[in-house]
């Protein structure tokens, strides 16, 4: 997972310097994040902001705006960096179902194990099948299979769960 922020000192920039930030990877250190700001004219007195962020976590630069705190920026990339792949797949689910600002995605994160994902789940049908072939949560002749109706199985489970399609696949809520 990568992430990485442009810093940019308000006052600098609103003068025409709008070339004038810094890019930063995230997690950094304090030190780099020290540094980052002094390059770019922050002191006590001056404020930076965010204006533009790039993340291959799809749905992850809705969740940043312009003014988040660059220190709770840095604790969100730390706790991202440590997520297997098939949790962050899932947690692009959840960014682009739920659109969670950074409060709530912290959160989340903490409870992240109260979602499953199935992907390449896309429609009712795939559901229906999934849960039928894969899950065995119907038991049912193998000679009987081409007479069931899984998308409307599928859709039963949709509808009775709290969960949804999303681009990569089928999210629960538990």
């Amino acid at each position: 997972m990568t992430m990485e922020i442009y810093v940019a000192n308000i006052s600098r920039f609103i003068a025409g310097a709008a070339n004038d930030g810094k890019w930063v990877s995230l997690p950094a250190s304090g030190h780099t994040l020290s540094q980052i700001l002094d390059a770019i004219g922050v002191d006590d007195g001056t404020e930076y902001f965010i204006p533009t962020m790039e993340s291959d976590l799809e749905g992850l630069t809705d969740v940043i705006g312009e003014h988040t705190s660059l220190a709770e920026v840095n604790a969100l990339a730390r706790l991202l960096v440590l997520l297997p792949d098939c949790d962050l797949k899932k947690l692009e689910a959840i960014l682009e179902m739920e659109s969670p600002d950074l409060f709530s995605l912290m959160a989340i994160l903490e409870t992240l194990d109260n979602y499953d994902f199935y992907p390449d789940i896309h429609d009712d049908e795939d559901l229906g099948r999934y849960f039928v072939d894969e899950l065995g949560c119907l038991s049912i002749p193998d000679h009987l299979k081409n007479y069931i109706d899984y998308e409307s199985y599928g859709r039963d489970i949709r509808l009775e769960s709290s969960g949804g399609f999303a681009a990569g696949g089928f999210l629960f809520t538990q």
